[in-house]
């Protein structure tokens, strides 16, 4: 029994470390920005940016940058719509 302690606490840190990790889902479109985004790179400034050059810049990124990975179709639209909402 005494061999079994280290163990039982080193799964329990384990589990619980895991929980922490565990990210909460996004639930609006800012929130699912910065938690796809973020993933790769800081999050720029998008005033910088004609809303129409949105849609391509997300484009680009999920093909050339491999966020196709990350972002899925419907994620893509969503974050589109709303930076194109933020964009100058």
């Amino acid at each position: 029994m005494k061999h079994l302690f280290p163990i039982v606490v080193g799964v329990i840190v384990a589990v619980i470390a895991g929980w922490s990790l565990v990210a909460p889902t996004p639930t609006t479109a800012a929130e699912l920005y910065q938690d796809r985004c973020t993933r790769c790179h800081a999050l720029p400034d998008v005033s910088r940016y004609p809303a129409s050059e949105i849609p391509q810049l997300i484009d680009y990124m999920r093909r050339a940058n491999g966020a196709r990975v990350v972002v899925s179709d419907k994620d893509a639209q969503t974050i589109a719509d709303y930076l194109m909402a933020q964009a100058r």
